[in-house]
């Protein structure tokens, strides 16, 4: 796996996928980490969903980067009348820690969904609603 490119990364959040709104955590020049609420589908039904992305750098994580940009997003939920937002993190990782951490509850997962190096890794999926 890489990382991303500040071109990939302005694609994801500005035009595949409009982000409602987005943060990033600088140190200096250094990007420590972002946030985003994407649209997960451009549908009259589902208009209030939205997929949370965070990323926080290895060198920067454990330090409430990752914590203070997501309480940033779903402060501005209601404002934004977003009812429901779910984010997707592999199983092994530190993902389920933090969502729970957010407020997040385990929803679901997608077995053997993601590919990497021959090895097929499970997918949680994570959902908080928002009361509006």
């Amino acid at each position: 796996m890489r990382l991303w490119t500040e071109e990939e990364m302005k694609q994801f959040l500005f035009e595949s996928m409009p982000a409602y709104e987005s943060y990033v955590c600088l140190k200096g020049e250094t990007v420590l980490g972002w946030a985003a609420f994407t649209r997960y589908q451009v549908q009259e039904n589902v208009l209030g969903t939205v997929e949370m992305s965070v990323y926080v750098h290895q060198n920067a994580r454990r330090n409430g980067v990752g914590s203070t940009l997501c309480r940033s997003l779903l402060r501005r939920a209601t404002t934004l009348h977003i009812h429901s937002v779910f984010c997707l993190g592999f199983r092994e990782s530190t993902a389920h820690s933090f969502a729970q951490k957010c407020g997040f509850t385990l929803t679901g997962c997608f077995p053997k969904f993601f590919s990497e190096n021959g090895n097929a890794r499970d997918i949680m999926l994570y959902e908080r609603l928002i009361d509006l």
